[in-house]
């Protein structure tokens, strides 16, 4: 549910669980794999100033102070496999500067309310309400989990997500605690349901210490299941303290995390549903041992799940594909194929190599006569893996796949990994690793800055370099700008096509700039059936006139070639001038033809000059001719040839628009 989406209301976080068809073996068995999990903070005295006062109140109230772990919150968990993975809410595991808040203010009223002023004075409480403030807020906090009457202080925050209120812990020191971890249902929640809810409802109620608290099991119905962050509500009690324990289908199967009820709602509890938590873990890179398919001791296992639960007569062997070590309580009994007499009624056996997996639980049949024969499919065992990289940021690929980024930490199966680091501007070594069961190995990478040496002037197409130093070696593919680290280098250059092989040695450094214009060996391009008077530019450099001859020594390479001529279209070619050879290249220059526009003004104005010429001759011999009729005729073609001239040049001026 979306807390934001509930104007005026508040949700109040806590937890706890019974199904109608639920066994007493059954919750018994739930009930050992819910853990009481504790927010302490350490009070040192070495950060008192006031030490002979708290000893005071030691004294008095017979309750240690200094040096001793101070309880400021309490939730519950749920362990899904046989490593010690726990699944909780965030807000069971953070709250910092809340709960030690909470606390300040309770061992102040402690002071202020319980110790008698014959004990302590109003200004001696005062320093110590003051000096408590003060070592607590240099405090850091710490994860304590309670199981079975026992402490565990090695909780290890494996991912958590605030929004979706899911955390996710290991207890390397219960490992193997357990019968049989609880399974996370991978089938979604239904209106109606039977749920039983389990956890350490409010234990600072109840006499005894954490280790002495009881898990408390509620019973109710699923009420709802929504589409939100907190998607299962339903009507199991829970109260503070319950935060993080598992709500149980009336199978045994995990349903959900409890996570808390709403303040002035009548029976309104709510859980993060089990498809979540299951998502949450795969995208945390977080791989149960059993890979989340466990059950109780009633339900069937797949084989392929790393949990085998199995029907048997009295006698059994196992066996497996792989060399491994059969266990009984912690002790191995030997080396499969293993036979196997039951003592008991139900019985559980661990078949394990260095990096494999998988537990064996064995139920009696009475009415099984035959030895059953079973082989044990084994499931990795995994190991946490923690890279860090100078700088940080690098992306991390293990096995060739992306995993993240530094810093990196993730659950992967034990064995031989290949671990691969990559940063724009810095190259790291790769590195093989092996990382054990149930161990954490850590890996820390330094990148080695890449310095850019540009090739001037650029190399042709084909061209190979290979660097090398002291057994590293770097093959580099029609390079333009040299990316390795700072030093000495041998450098070997080769392209059949243009040069010969290169052979130098170059100290990198900042600035440095590989002058590989003496490489190239000469070529030779001879150019027929050019216009003469032409200019040629090779890649749009001006080289002038092209020679008489027509041949022009070039380095080997490919070029643009392009041919210019005032009269003449441009040429242009791509040319590939190979080692000490010579090409010949068909210019076949095209002239350019006349603008129809210019033709037009030379047309008008020839016209135009004519008919005025005819106009004056016409005029002249109207004027000397003494014949009357002839002069008239005269004048008349003159009016004609002047009318005419006029026309071409008006034609003559419209040409020029």
């Amino acid at each position: 549910m979306n807390v934001k989406k509930m104007t005026g209301l508040i949700m109040v976080f806590c937890c706890t669980c019974l199904a109608f068809s639920l066994e007493t073996s059954d919750i018994q068995n739930i009930k050992q794999s819910v853990v009481l999990i504790a927010r302490v903070v350490y009070i040192d005295s070495v950060k008192s100033s006031e030490i002979p006062l708290w000893r005071k109140v030691e004294s008095y109230s017979g309750r240690k102070f200094l040096d001793s772990f101070q309880t400021m919150s309490t939730g519950s968990g749920v362990i899904l496999d046989d490593t010690g993975i726990i699944a909780s809410n965030a807000h069971v595991i953070f709250d910092e500067e809340g709960t030690i808040r909470q606390l300040i203010e309770s061992i102040k009223y402690f002071v202020t309310s319980s110790i008698p002023k014959d004990i302590l004075s109003n200004s001696e409480k005062y320093r110590l309400r003051t000096d408590i403030a003060g070592m607590l807020r240099e405090s850091t906090d710490t994860i304590h989990i309670y199981h079975e009457g026992k402490r565990h202080e090695d909780a290890v925050l494996l991912a958590k997500d605030g929004k979706k209120d899911i955390a996710v812990l290991q207890s390397k020191t219960l490992a193997g605690n357990m019968s049989v971890p609880l399974a996370l249902r991978d089938r979604p929640a239904e209106s109606g349901e039977q749920v039983v809810a389990f956890g350490y409802s409010l234990p600072g109620l109840f006499e005894g210490g954490l280790e002495s608290q009881e898990v408390v099991v509620t019973i109710g119905n699923i009420s709802a299941v929504r589409a939100e962050d907190f998607s299962i509500q339903h009507t199991a009690t829970l109260n503070p303290g319950n935060s993080g324990g598992p709500l149980v289908d009336k199978s045994g199967h995990v349903l959900g995390i409890n996570v808390g009820q709403m303040r002035n709602g009548n029976n309104m509890f709510f859980s993060v549903d089990s498809g979540t938590v299951l998502q949450f873990l795969r995208e945390s890179g977080v791989v149960l041992s059993s890979g989340g398919q466990n059950t109780v001791i009633r339900q069937k296992s797949s084989v392929s799940s790393g949990l085998i639960h199995q029907l048997v007569g009295r006698k059994v062997i196992l066996d497996s594909d792989e060399n491994a070590v059969v266990y009984k309580d912690g002790k191995p009994i030997g080396t499969v194929p293993v036979a196997y007499t039951l003592s008991g009624d139900i019985e559980k056996l661990v078949v394990e190599t260095d990096s494999a997996r998988s537990t064996v639980v064995l139920e009696l049949d009475r009415t099984i006569s035959d030895t059953l024969a079973i082989t044990v499919s084994l499931m990795p065992i995994n190991g946490k893996l923690t890279i860090s990289s100078r700088p940080e940021g690098a992306n991390v690929k293990i096995n060739g796949v992306f995993s993240g980024k530094t810093p990196y930490s993730s659950m992967i199966p034990a064995g031989i990994h290949e671990i691969e680091l990559s940063l724009s501007g810095y190259t790291f070594r790769n590195m093989e690793v092996q990382v054990n069961k149930n161990t954490e190995k850590r890996l820390t990478f330094t990148g080695v800055e890449l310095i850019a040496v540009p090739l001037l002037p650029v190399l042709p197409a084909g061209t190979k370099i290979t660097l090398s130093r002291a057994g590293e070696v770097i093959i580099l593919d029609d390079p333009v700008t040299l990316l390795i680290p700072k030093g000495p280098w041998d450098i070997v250059a080769e392209n059949e096509k243009y040069f010969k092989t290169v052979n130098i040695q170059l100290n990198v450094d900042r600035g440095t700039v590989l002058d590989t214009s003496s490489w190239m060996s000469k070529g030779y391009l001879e150019l027929i059936n050019f216009i003469p008077g032409s200019i040629y530019l090779l890649d749009e450099t001006d080289m002038g006139l092209i020679p008489e001859s027509g041949k022009i020594e070039l380095d080997g390479g490919q070029y643009q070639l392009k041919i210019t001529h005032p009269k003449y279209r441009v040429f242009i070619s791509t040319i590939d001038i190979r080692k000490e050879t010579s090409s010949v290249l068909d210019v076949k220059q095209v002239k350019i033809p006349m603008n129809p526009v210019v033709k037009a003004r030379i047309r008008d104005s020839i016209l135009c000059v004519g008919l005025g010429a005819a106009a004056f001759y016409f005029r002249d011999r109207a004027f000397r001719s003494q014949d009357l009729s002839s002069m008239e005729t005269f004048s008349a073609i003159s009016q004609v040839c002047i009318a005419g001239s006029g026309l071409a040049a008006l034609s003559f001026s419209f040409s020029f628009f």
